[in-house]
């Protein structure tokens, strides 16, 4: 249709016959990184994206006053790549650091991290920029438990990267939706570490929540909790954290966690290559974990590279019946961190079942020294 239209007209539609000030008008919505594949175009828009410079704040430091006003002084057409922000003890105000990153987001931020401490009790109020922001590919953000609430309009359509660390996360929507194809549509790689899923309808009844992630684009994914005491980083009162994982292209998993729980199959994880797990239980019944374990470990078969724990080895061991995976048929890297005699008998039947292993990382002295003492 569009060459038909060209044909009548007679004309070139070319968008680099337009105007400078047109041009600059469509400049001004790209990021840094689109301003450096401007290179391959003519030397006019080479000129033109001059206009708009790149600048970083890598591990900016300073008070959050002088961090604010170096950014409030930027020309509206510089480009900001990276801006890292870590203070501590510092914020007394949400609305500081709110002011700060609404600056920041004006300027398309692509890579965003922010630590921080803050000395107020309450909700951290998030502006909606940063939660719809078109222009993020990385996103990190992490404090002393940082109380977050993610309304359900959140949106990242180019975010590749998230982590969160130490967040208390308040959800006006169900955990198993929240991170999804439809918030994020393009995410690669997902950290959760040390956060606190509250769900105030469930805050007083013990049980557990089932954190859904369900995003195709997902390769890398990353949950840590050590912490014990509170059984679960999603949640204080909740007795144990089930997660729902349905990632079609996920390559790597990492899990480190106390009494995980996994909904799914093994369609969820088909794609998985490498796994490291971290799993341990301090409650009883211990043998109902162990069987968990063992049942994850079943669906994870396929994979060619794994990393296992004494922790893990030890769970493993309380089962009634260690009913370990026939065989692990792709597996050749298997690395074990300091193994004892407690977990001899699963990692033994793990070795005898994996006949295409090609290297073993572990210090079985370990086990001999157990054995002889």
């Amino acid at each position: 249709m569009d060459s038909s239209i060209d044909e009548i007209s007679g004309e070139d539609r070319s968008i680099s016959e337009l105007p400078d000030d047109i041009l600059i008008h469509i400049l001004s919505f790209l990021t840094a990184t689109d301003m450096e594949a401007i290179s391959a175009l003519p030397r006019r828009w080479k000129s033109l994206s001059k206009l708009f410079p790149n600048r970083d704040f890598k591990k900016a430091t300073g008070s959050l006053y002088s961090i604010q006003r170096e950014v409030q002084l930027l020309n509206d057409k510089v480009r900001i790549r990276e801006f890292d922000l870590l203070i501590w003890h510092q914020l007394s105000c949400s609305s500081d650091l709110t002011s700060l990153i609404t600056e920041v987001l004006k300027h398309k931020v692509e890579k965003l991290q922010i630590l921080c401490d803050p000395e107020w009790e309450g909700i951290m109020p998030w502006p909606d920029s940063l939660l719809t922001s078109d222009s993020l590919t990385s996103l990190k953000l992490g404090g002393n438990l940082l109380r977050i609430r993610f309304p359900t309009s959140i949106s990242f359509p180019r975010l590749k990267t998230l982590h969160l660390y130490s967040i208390d996360i308040e959800e006006e929507h169900n955990a198993k939706q929240f991170f999804s194809d439809y918030h994020y549509p393009v995410l690669e790689e997902l950290e959760l570490g040390a956060c606190r899923w509250i769900n105030y309808d469930n805050y007083n009844n013990k049980v557990a929540i089932i954190l859904g992630i369900s995003i195709s684009s997902l390769q890398r994914l990353a949950i840590a909790n050590g912490d014990p005491a509170n059984c679960t980083c999603y949640g204080e009162a909740n007795e144990s954290l089930w997660v729902r994982i349905n990632c079609s292209n996920l390559q790597y998993l990492r899990l480190s966690c106390v009494h995980f729980d996994f909904v799914g199959g093994y369609s969820s994880l088909s794609s998985l290559a490498e796994a490291e797990l971290e799993l341990r239980t301090r409650r009883q019944p211990r043998h109902y974990f162990a069987h968990r374990t063992l049942e994850f470990l079943k669906i994870i078969r396929h994979v060619k590279h794994l990393e296992l724990t004494q922790n893990t080895l030890q769970t493993m061991s309380y089962a009634r019946r260690l009913d370990v995976p026939a065989l692990f048929s792709n597996l050749t890297h298997l690395r074990v961190w300091t193994p004892t005699s407690i977990g001899a008998a699963p990692l033994m039947r793990i070795l005898q079942n994996s006949p295409n292993l090609q290297s073993l990382d572990c210090p079985l002295w370990n086990i001999v020294y157990d054995l002889l003492h």
